[in-house]
């Protein structure tokens, strides 16, 4: 049996920060010239399977990374 899966974009904030930190860091805010702070957002990649009734998941901003780790997911659960 073929295994599927399936691949989509999550939204999500560069960190839990509410303002810049001194660690280095990443903040979800940033300062705007003229505008002030306001939240940084951005889009990653997700790959999801499940096998057994357990979710297997990768993130990661690179498109080409989620689909080969969900090409290899669905051949090691192949029936």
């Amino acid at each position: 049996m073929k295994r599927k899966g399936t691949i989509y974009k999550e939204m999500h904030n560069h960190g839990r920060r509410s303002s810049g930190s001194q660690d280095g860091n990443r903040s979800s805010m940033s300062r705007v010239r003229g505008v002030g702070m306001q939240r940084r957002y951005g889009y990653r990649w997700v790959a999801e399977i499940y096998f057994q009734r357990k979710r297997y998941r990768c993130r990661s901003y690179d498109y080409k990374k989620v689909k080969t780790w969900l090409d290899q997911m669905r051949d090691r659960f192949s029936d």
